[in-house]
């Protein structure tokens, strides 16, 4: 075994029958060869990749990472160039991003199928719909890779292809292909861990005629496992088993990164220890289901009757079953991981935010609440003035007391008082009314909007963030809004207000004063445009490549986290939009961010 704990792939790995695992008997050892899926590359010296992209710069990018990984790379930009290229090369996988111009990435999947029904193909999305995997899926996509990739996650999404391919060359049955594409139609549909392992059990049910089955997956202290999920066990055993590894046969299996057969009984195998055997087996398997550099648990299959053993070819199909789920549960827990990564630091840069702007927000808020005490006050004065009069009039039964009214009346200033009462109260009014809105813009801000998407109005959420951001625009120079009549949309509303909070905030940054800041909303036939440009000191020319990078500053120290262009862009990546920047030293920068519009997008917002 290789030290990262996969086994060698050498073809030579050593199959035992001798186990039990929840009701499976141990017997005797038997050596074999474990048949290893190895790709078909006697066709061409490298594994050749399609890659379909209308991005020159990924294009580059993946072509100089496949051929560090050993493939060729063929690129194209659109539809037509791909399948002009694939008549003269057959590859061995393709990746095809679903927004393409012209004809859409989902009709060239659909065409790519029906010219090669077994190549692998991967469909390379931005987006996180359900709805838009199930169609990428239902029109011939093998698997799916979210942008932006990582190389680890491409090499084995490649290497995984390759195998995937060699089945389909190598003559697969029927049932095996059935069984493939319904486990990978689960993962892309994003069915969660717990149904796919019982459908993972369905499929080894089906396909290897067998009676009873579980997994067992290793718990988070890495010293123990649970039964996750089983068909035709004693639930009594279910509820109370635990199963230490390194000791029974699915411990061991789950130590060793081995798979295990089983031909009838030997109790004396010590590796059973304390085992439960309500029922016995006549013959069974245990194997390893694998991630990519761990183990994750281990799946048993078991007969009740007969004497036929498992298959070297159950074994590694089944192999290939539970890495597909192993790998697909892996990448959900990587998902949640990041989720919640992300979900910090975006709280992290809201908090640092508004650190960064408290003092403007309270000197917004205090110049309202100024007036606001000052009208109360004057307005107290009078009504201390006036009260008495007041009291006078109720009591008033005589000629003579309407005469000291009067009087009394004609010694106040009631012209004056009569004229700035509406004015008092119009001032305090506004001044209340401005603080709600702040107050309101911040909260809107903080908020967490992660569950369903809403309609909003964009040029509406701009505002939002040009109140919280106004005590420094209006020292900093002009700003100029530009906006067109636009369609509510569904979004993350503060998700959104907080990409445009950021980008206004490091336009106000790179103006030293006497400024201009320019807020633009667009309308291009299924794009929903905003730019955010300043009249600023520019970029950098070899910073612009870096400012979206995590952590990646050109501000002082102790200024900002280095998070916001990051975080923006996966906001604006959530929403499956664009965001590109256009820079020149000395002259300015402008941020523009590409919205999808949906069908329902087409009623102006009022």
């Amino acid at each position: 075994m290789s030290e990262s704990g996969q086994i060698p792939d050498d073809g030579t790995n050593q199959i035992t029958t001798i186990f039990q695992e929840n009701g499976l008997e141990v017997v005797s050892k038997e050596s074999s060869t474990e048949c290893k899926s190895s790709p078909d590359l006697n066709r061409q010296s490298k594994p050749v990749v399609l890659v379909v992209d209308d991005d020159p710069a990924f294009l580059r990018l993946m072509e100089s990472w496949l051929a560090k990984l050993g493939y060729y790379a063929l690129t194209a930009l659109a539809a037509r160039s791909a399948l002009e290229k694939v008549s003269e090369v057959e590859p061995d996988v393709m990746l095809v991003d679903l927004i393409l111009p012209g004809e859409s990435g989902f009709e060239l999947l659909q065409t790519l199928r029906e010219l090669y029904p077994k190549t692998p193909i991967v469909a390379i999305t931005g987006a996180r719909e359900r709805d838009v995997l199930l169609q990428a899926f239902q029109q011939g996509a093998t698997v799916f890779l979210h942008k932006p990739l990582e190389p680890e996650t491409l090499e084995a999404t490649l290497r995984r292809c390759l195998q995937l391919g060699s089945q389909f060359f190598a003559g697969s049955s029927r049932d095996e292909l059935a069984a493939l594409l319904e486990l990978q139609h689960a993962i892309a549909s994003g069915m969660s861990s717990s149904h796919l392992l019982h459908l993972l059990l369905q499929e080894m049910l089906r396909y290897t005629r067998g009676d009873a089955a579980s997994v067992l997956l290793v718990e988070p202290n890495g010293k123990t496992m649970r039964i996750a999920a089983n068909y035709g066990l004693d639930e009594k055993v279910v509820k109370e088993e635990r199963v230490g590894v390194g000791e029974r046969i699915s411990g061991w299996v789950v130590a060793h990164n081995e798979p295990q057969l089983v031909l009838g009984d030997s109790p004396d195998d010590p590796r059973l220890g304390a085992a439960t055997r309500t029922k016995p087996a006549s013959v069974g398997m245990c194997l390893p289901m694998r991630g990519r550099d761990r183990v994750l648990g281990a799946v048993c299959v078991t007969r009740f009757q007969g004497d036929q053993p498992f298959t070297r070819d159950a074994v590694d199909f089944g192999l290939l079953l539970a890495g597909e789920v192993g790998r697909a549960i892996e990448r959900a827990e990587a998902a949640e991981e990041q989720i919640n990564l992300e979900r910090s630091l975006m709280r992290q840069d809201k908090l640092v935010t508004i650190g960064e702007l408290a003092s403007g927000v309270v000197h917004e808020i205090n110049n309202p609440l100024g007036y606001v005490s000052s009208n109360l006050a004057s307005l107290k004065e009078y009504i201390h003035e006036l009260y008495p009069m007041l009291r006078m009039i109720a009591s008033a039964e005589s000629q003579q007391d309407l005469a000291n009214i009067s009087r009394n009346l004609k010694n106040m200033d009631m012209q004056f008082i009569l004229s700035d009462l509406p004015v008092c109260l119009s001032e305090t009014i506004e001044g209340v009314d401005r603080v709600l809105k702040i107050v309101s813009d911040l909260k809107n801000f903080s908020r967490d909007d992660e569950k369903e998407k809403e309609s909003a109005d964009v040029n509406q959420i701009l505002d939002s963030a040009v109140n919280i951001l106004w005590n420094q625009i209006k020292y900093k120079g002009e700003l100029i809004k530009e906006y067109a009549k636009l369609p509510l949309i569904s979004c993350h509303p503060t998700r959104l207000g907080q990409v445009f909070l950021n980008l206004i905030h490091n336009a106000i940054q790179a103006i030293d004063q006497d400024g201009r800041i320019v807020l633009r909303t667009i309308i291009q036939t299924d794009q929903l445009l905003v730019e955010v440009s300043d009249s600023g000191h520019g970029i950098d020319p070899e910073a612009i490549n870096r400012i979206f990078d995590p952590f990646y500053t050109t501000k002082p120290r102790g200024v900002g986290t280095g998070l916001g262009l990051s975080i923006a862009r996966k906001i604006v990546d959530l929403h499956g939009g664009r965001i590109h920047v256009i820079s020149e030293k000395g002259k300015g920068t402008t941020f523009r961010i590409s919205l999808p519009l949906n069908k329902n997008s087409m009623q102006p917002s009022s």
